[in-house]
């Protein structure tokens, strides 16, 4: 094989690894989003068992998965929460859904802070599941 047909393979080389290197990174998952919802107050406790009966329908029908459900709060600075969830969804996408589904409107009378940040795909950090939602009594 001459020289320049050498070169020519190479170089064909390089860029189909290039392409290659190119679409690896392409489709690499996005950010999760995390929706943190701190209830501040609860003025319903009945409607808030309810809630928490309803919640992990709610957020598998919007693509997402509990990660933290807890009561057990403890406060660094401030008033803690009463109740506090976090959850994972794809993307901050979904969870702008989520949080526009016929479903959450109906909440409108909690005290609550809900937000999303993104960030890397979750990790389960213990090997036992999330608790379920609805154990928030």
């Amino acid at each position: 094989m001459k020289s320049h047909q050498k070169i020519a393979m190479a170089l064909i080389t390089g860029v189909a690894i290039g392409v290659a290197a190119i679409q690896g990174l392409h489709a690499q998952a996005k950010p999760t989003a995390y929706v943190v919802v701190a209830i501040r107050s609860i003025t319903d406790a009945e409607g808030l068992k309810t809630v928490a009966e309803k919640a992990p329908a709610i957020i598998a029908a919007a693509g997402g998965h509990p990660l933290v459900a807890t009561n057990a709060i403890t406060s660094l600075d401030g008033k803690p929460p009463q109740r506090f969830v976090l959850f994972a969804l794809d993307s901050i996408g979904k969870a702008k859904a989520w949080y526009d589904m016929p479903a959450m409107k109906e909440l409108t009378w909690l005290a609550w802070l809900v937000v999303t940040l993104a960030g890397p795909p979750a990790t389960p950090a213990c090997p036992s599941p999330a608790p379920s939602l609805g154990s928030l009594s």
